[in-house]
């Protein structure tokens, strides 16, 4: 990884090796990390990680209230609407990647088309 890289782990504790991403963050071999698992659950008060400066702690099971449900769905049919109408996602984290994806009809147009076509 490259030293402005930051690890992000959301998926299970024990994919990252904690002990080699303590060492890695500390040489500045990358520039941070953001977790919310961690090797050991629930996550040991006295875990390095949890003191560092470059590391950004989450709660797992943030997700799992019945209010991040309810969000959840709005969120995901509002970028869903951005996308077809030829916008990016505002959840879009590397925006960088915008500039990649090729140029597309928006969504719109061709309902709109579609609504003067009758067959």
């Amino acid at each position: 990884m490259k030293e402005t890289a930051y690890l992000i782990n959301c998926s299970r504790g024990g994919v990252v090796d904690e002990e080699a991403l303590i060492q890695t963050l500390n040489s500045d071999g990358i520039a941070g990390a953001g977790l919310d698992v961690f090797e050991q659950e629930p996550v040991d008060p006295n875990n390095p990680l949890l003191k560092m400066g470059n590391v950004a702690v989450t709660s797992h099971y943030a997700s799992y209230s019945e209010y991040a449900f309810y969000r959840a769905k709005i969120q995901l049919g509002e970028e869903a609407v951005r996308i077809a109408t030829g916008y990016m996602p505002m959840s879009l984290i590397n925006p960088d990647v915008a500039r990649t994806i090729p140029k597309r009809e928006r969504a719109v147009d061709w309902a709109i088309m579609s609504k003067n076509y009758r067959r």
